[in-house]
């Protein structure tokens, strides 16, 4: 298992590498988009300007950077879908950042896999959790397609990726590890967060109980609907807070590192390409301290243990909202 870390700055990459990152993955929206496309037409999942690189330079940059320490450079192209037109400009860009050393691109339209794979770009593939691949059946139809990895959604258990890991389906599996919850299926899901998530929208409501109803339903919706909101909180990386020690709280994998060890899962994803830079640099210590005791062959409930205790929020921790894997 590698450890799968973000970046949207030229100078995130040592620092990130020498905190225990081994593979990295970034965006890039050249001029060229920014001055043909349409203003809501993103790229790939994150916004154009915060969350990306601006240029083939500093793309090069950074595939030099971690070249030099054995480390491969992913690129996202993973918005829902592309159109027509835009396929011309979209391949003429995996062709430059194959040219200059990107190993794989993430990519969620199967329109562009087979686009790439047609246009005979030697360069790998990785679905996207916006594939929603959540069984062996969708696995096969991707590896047939030409899919070298596939990220699983976050809503997958433990259980049901062992189950699909079984299925021997030749591919590469990465999963969700640290960051940033969706309240939803996001493949499933066709806002592009232009004006922010729709399900973090805090939408004022007047509960108006249908005649009939009982009693005390207003009530019980009010408190199912605080349950939601808490649920939401905690998606959200709890409000974008840090324990005291400066370790980001929110969504976590970390309890499920030796069962996933153990499943042969390939990659850890940690999230967050539009981040502060110390907010990456904390997530990829604090996996990597876990992952240590992985690798040092401690047993599942002592990583557990460790994990907990790095994060030293045991309240956080019990509500179970910020597991991805409960």
């Amino acid at each position: 298992m590698k450890l799968l870390a973000p970046l949207s700055r030229v100078d995130e990459v040592e620092p990130l590498i020498r905190s225990g990152a081994e593979e990295i993955y970034c965006g890039l929206v050249p001029t060229a988009w920014v001055q043909t496309q349409a203003t809501d037409d993103w790229l790939n999942r994150r916004n154009p300007n915060g969350a990306n690189l601006h240029g083939l330079s500093e793309l090069t940059s950074v595939v030099t950077q971690a070249d030099a320490h054995d480390v491969p450079v992913f690129l996202t192209l993973n918005a829902h879908h592309y159109k027509a037109e835009q396929m011309p400009l979209i391949l003429d860009m995996a062709r430059r950042v194959a040219a200059v050393g990107v190993e794989a691109l993430i990519i969620s339209d199967i329109s562009l896999i087979l686009a790439i794979r047609e246009a005979d770009i030697d360069i790998r593939i990785h679905l996207s959790s916006l594939g929603t691949c959540t069984n062996a059946e969708s696995a096969a139809m991707y590896a047939e397609l030409g899919v070298d990895r596939i990220i699983l959604p976050r809503h997958l258990s433990a259980r049901e990726i062992g189950v699909l890991r079984d299925a021997n389906v030749p591919v590469e599996y990465e999963v969700f590890l640290l960051n940033d919850g969706c309240a939803y299926e996001e493949g499933h899901c066709l806002t592009t967060h232009h004006y922010g998530p729709i399900c973090m929208t805090p939408w004022q409501m007047d509960v108006q109980p249908l005649p009939g109803a009982k009693a005390d339903i207003a009530v019980q919706w009010e408190t199912n609907h605080k349950a939601y909101q808490s649920f939401l909180w905690h998606l959200n990386n709890c409000g974008s807070s840090n324990n005291e020690k400066g370790l980001p709280n929110g969504p976590c994998g970390l309890c499920a590192l030796s069962e996933m060890q153990a499943m042969g899962v390939d990659s850890l994803k940690i999230v967050g390409r539009e981040a502060s830079p110390l907010r990456k640099l904390a997530s990829v210590q604090l996996a990597r301290a876990v992952l240590n005791r992985v690798r040092a062959g401690d047993s599942a409930e002592a990583v557990a243990d460790k994990a907990k205790a790095l994060r030293n929020t045991p309240e956080l921790c019990s509500s179970t909202y910020m597991c991805y894997y409960r």
